[in-house]
């Protein structure tokens, strides 16, 4: 609980810095992802709006990281969804192998890289007004 308001009250103290709608997206992934990541026993499909958001993030903000963390997000959301659909193909609790919980202990540290870099993004973007466009 204590890492879900924090995570509240970042994206809210980020969102409410700028007073823009279009920093409504980047609010919206600290939320997200930061309580996808620190809650705990989260289904995979929570992530899944999170590159959607992340697009139009860069829609709206013109800032290309906003595409790299869409593509790192896709590539944790597929790899957390074949970890599910592989321990269930396992037969469930009983029968995890080693390779599967070492892959899911690296994307889980995958998820936290690509947090930090988001509220680093995020951050630029709201407080310091730094955009790396395509241009």
């Amino acid at each position: 609980m204590i890492f879900i308001i924090l995570v509240s009250a970042l994206s809210w103290f980020l969102y409410g810095k700028e007073k823009n709608s279009s920093y409504a997206f980047s609010a919206g992934l600290i939320q997200i992802v930061g309580v996808f990541i620190f809650s705990v026993g989260m289904h995979e499909r929570y992530l899944f709006p999170v590159m959607a958001i992340a697009l139009f993030a860069f829609i709206y903000l013109k800032d290309r990281r906003f595409l790299l963390l869409a593509g790192g997000f896709s590539i944790s959301c597929f790899v957390n969804t074949y970890c599910v659909l592989l321990y269930g193909l396992q037969g469930g609790m009983g029968s995890v192998t080693n390779n599967s919980s070492l892959i899911a202990g690296i994307t889980a540290l995958f998820n936290l890289l690509l947090f930090a870099y988001l509220v680093k993004v995020a951050w630029d973007n709201a407080l310091r007004g730094t955009v790396y466009s395509l241009e």
